[in-house]
């Protein structure tokens, strides 16, 4: 008698998976025609076999024997069959997406520079090899890897590419289990807009936009704005202040800064320059001048009389000046020869400011004995306008130095004096006499007055020495010097004439005076520019 035999569809070792339908049938045969008797034994639990030998089968966690054996029996011989089998739970066969870099995939990337550059890698011990790459942006219907063996990733996206890029990755093994993985990308348009600079300040500010520093103490804050429309994820600002000499460069994270200044204490110019630069490889610059310009007072041996606050009136008319005080010790008072001439003021004169009015010869301002004088060093400052409609003598005098006598402020007839102002043509000029003598000395500078034009005019010298002296003279920012003016021990200062006797005058002024300053001493050039930078800013000349 022939034994039995049996065959399979699928060939062992059959691999079944948790969870997935798995069919199978055992077929036997025998030659003789016997009745066949088919017996199994470690049958699984969640396993199936009918007496025809079909299995069904679907695999859970609880199925823990990997093999099954069956015997055929024809009544006289059996024959044993083994079906071996391997549960795999599939969760963890599945490759396992990780990335070589974790910054590889970024979360922007600026269109047109920046790329995608990663290798998809799995995770150890996950998925059975070889394994298939894709890659594709799946809003973009771009293809980057299509089932390709090499899992290098690299997409440079253009500038049509801004928005949000949605990349797929997926992985797939041998067995067709797969792992899938997604990235939101922002694709940002290119860095091509330039940096502008705004900037505001709260400081006085001159014509040209200047920033005035007018006290020692003050400090002053600018603030700037940086304007740029690329996004600051991909721009990056560069900041580079100059100032004093001195040169700063930060980067800048900030649309905002500022800048805080504080004055300077020996010069009385500067200029703040700030540029700003980006990824453009463009620049904006600011430049903002500074003037330092300290009050007159902050230089010692100083009186000044101005007219803001300065001017004592008569009480019957307002605009007549009785004194006109000053900074200083001692007071310009008035004096005239006629009850009635009187010296008025004129009310936002030069840049709201008022002036002293002189439009009468016999009228004078007088400053006592007591005050400043040539004998010894002086500077004098004084912001002044000559009206050329008025017809005078042959000199103008803004101020003058007059002998003493024994009268009222001690003049007597035929008075030395040296006088201080203009020639009929406008140039600026010295003239002096001694007493009882005719006017021995006419120096007339290179200098000329513009009429019915607001000026500043300065004077100084550092005394008398042999009966003469030299003076510098200054108009606006030019300077002459008049050199061996005869000159003698002066008493008292004038302001808008000349005194040659105890009831005349020579030489009156006509026009207007905003401000007088007086120094005991030559200024340095330093001190010069800083009056003549106060003067100028404070009456816009």
């Amino acid at each position: 008698n022939t034994p039995p035999t049996y065959s399979m569809n699928k060939t062992i070792p059959y691999v079944v998976f948790i969870g997935q339908k798995y069919t199978d049938t055992i077929k036997w045969y025998d030659a003789d025609n016997d009745a066949i008797t088919f017996t199994v034994s470690g049958l699984p639990e969640s396993m199936n076999i009918d007496n025809n030998g079909v299995i069904t089968w679907i695999p859970d966690t609880t199925d823990i024997t990997d093999e099954l054996s069956f015997q055929i029996k024809d009544g006289f011989k059996s024959v044993r069959g083994y079906y071996q089998f391997a549960i795999i739970d599939p969760a963890a066969m599945v490759p396992v997406i990780t990335i070589s870099d974790s910054t590889a995939i970024p979360l922007f990337l600026e269109a047109g520079k920046d790329s995608l550059d990663f290798i998809i890698k799995t995770v150890d011990s996950t998925g059975n090899r070889p394994f298939n790459y894709t890659a594709r942006i799946i809003n973009r219907n771009i293809s980057l890897l299509d089932m390709s063996h090499d899992s290098t990733v690299r997409w440079q996206p253009a500038e049509h590419d801004t928005g949000i890029a949605e990349l797929q990755l997926i992985t797939e093994d041998s067995l067709k289990l797969s792992d899938t993985l997604y990235r939101s990308i922002t694709i940002l348009r290119p860095n091509k807009d330039t940096a502008r600079l705004q900037w505001s300040t709260d400081a006085t500010m001159l014509s040209g936009n200047s920033i005035l520093f007018s006290n020692p103490t003050d400090t002053e804050v600018v603030r700037f704005k940086i304007i740029d429309n690329d996004d600051s994820r991909t721009e990056h600002h560069m900041l580079t202040i100059i100032l004093n000499a001195h040169k700063s460069t930060i980067a800048i994270t900030s649309d905002t800064f500022s800048v805080r200044l504080f004055p300077s204490l020996d010069k009385f110019t500067d200029t703040l320059s700030v540029i700003i630069s980006d990824n453009t490889k463009t620049s904006d610059t600011v430049i903002i001048p500074i003037a330092y310009c300290p009050p007159p007072d902050y230089y010692h041996g100083l009186y000044s009389w101005f007219t803001q606050s300065g001017i004592s009136f008569y009480t019957t008319t307002k605009t007549q000046i009785e004194t006109w005080t000053g900074t200083g010790d001692y007071s310009f008072t008035l004096h005239n020869f006629f009850t009635s001439i009187v010296i008025n003021t004129k009310e936002n004169s030069i840049n709201s400011y008022s002036s002293v009015n002189f439009n009468n010869k016999g009228e004078y301002l007088a400053n006592g004995a007591e005050g400043q004088l040539i004998n010894d060093s002086l500077t004098v400052y004084v912001v002044a306008k000559y009206d050329s409609t008025i017809v005078g003598s042959e000199y103008l005098t803004l101020l003058s130095f007059c002998e003493n006598g024994s009268n009222t402020f001690g003049v007597t007839q035929g008075t030395a004096y040296t006088g201080f102002g203009i020639a009929r043509d406008g140039k600026l000029a010295t003239y002096s006499k001694p007493s009882y003598q005719p006017i021995t000395s006419d120096k007339r500078a290179q200098l000329t007055m513009l009429p019915n034009q607001w000026h500043i005019v300065s004077y100084s010298t550092t005394g008398i020495s042999n009966q003469s002296i030299n003076v510098v003279v200054g108009l606006d920012n030019q300077i002459d010097t008049l050199a061996s003016i005869p000159a003698y021990n002066h008493d008292f200062l004038t302001l808008g004439n000349c005194l040659t006797g105890s009831s005349t005058t020579a030489f009156p002024w006509f026009g207007d005076v905003a401000e007088v300053i007086i120094y005991n001493r030559v200024l340095t050039a330093n001190e010069r520019t800083g009056i003549e930078l106060y003067l100028k800013n404070k009456y816009n000349l």
